[in-house]
């Protein structure tokens, strides 16, 4: 499910200050591919350069943080059954809306299903909205690497064509996507806080010889996405 970038990505803003851009508040990354769009991956699998957005600006009921460890989504907690079979998660009262969120996670499984993409799901017998804040994901036999496969791009959710974090698209300059931290809470003091508001990731998508160059010229402080295939043919 792409994970490299996601965790770049979540790493990212965390090199703010490092110069690299010529701007404290700002990181440029480059992730290798091309026309970086945010595209629903209840459409069609997300590309590498596509996961990458989308690992930043949208999630599913978890997600990956920067270690690669699983961690609240649109769900604020979960809970998996001893036998493996019931996974419950309940959603954060702010974006609570399970039946709308169930079906979407419907329409991604039977897409990987019926594509055979990923057979490690055939073990999902169905998904249910159990309260307006709950949903149930009932298993026919264990898989535990679902967790996984959930916190991965590919099971991000767009609702109304928007993502709903950890990160916030914050408009194109050129072939520059910008993205931004969520707003800080209103009442949010200190010096601190204000920092990390103005902090911008500037995600950019050209090809491996181009992005690997503008690193080594210092004017981009990661490089991720991309194959062996796409650096041996550069």
């Amino acid at each position: 499910m792409k994970r490299p970038a996601l965790i770049a990505l979540a790493t990212a803003l965390m090199l703010t200050g490092c110069g690299r851009s010529g701007n404290e508040d700002q990181v440029v990354v480059s992730v290798i591919g091309r026309d970086i769009r945010l595209r629903d991956p209840g459409s069609a699998p997300p590309r590498r350069v596509e996961a990458a957005l989308l690992g930043a600006v949208a999630q599913g009921l978890v997600r990956l943080d920067a270690g690669a460890q699983v961690e609240p989504g649109l769900a604020m907690r979960w809970a998996i059954s001893d036998d493996g079979l019931y996974y419950t998660f309940r959603l954060n009262h702010a974006r609570a809306d399970a039946e709308r969120i169930a079906s979407r996670l419907r329409r991604l499984l039977n897409r990987y299903r019926d594509g055979s993409l990923d057979t490690r799901l055939d073990g999902v017998r169905e998904v249910v909205a159990v309260t307006p804040e709950v949903i149930e994901i009932r298993l026919a036999a264990p898989r535990p690497e679902l967790m996984a496969l959930l916190a991965g791009p590919g099971f991000a959710l767009l609702l109304d064509g928007k993502g709903s974090g950890p990160l916030l698209v914050d408009g194109k300059v050129g072939r520059l996507t910008v993205l931004k931290p969520p707003p800080v809470a209103e009442d949010s003091e200190g010096d601190k806080a204000k920092a990390e508001a103005r902090r911008r990731i500037l995600l950019r998508g050209e090809r491996a010889g181009r992005a690997v160059a503008r690193f080594a010229n210092g004017e981009a402080a990661l490089v991720t996405g991309g194959s062996f295939d796409d650096f041996l043919y550069t």
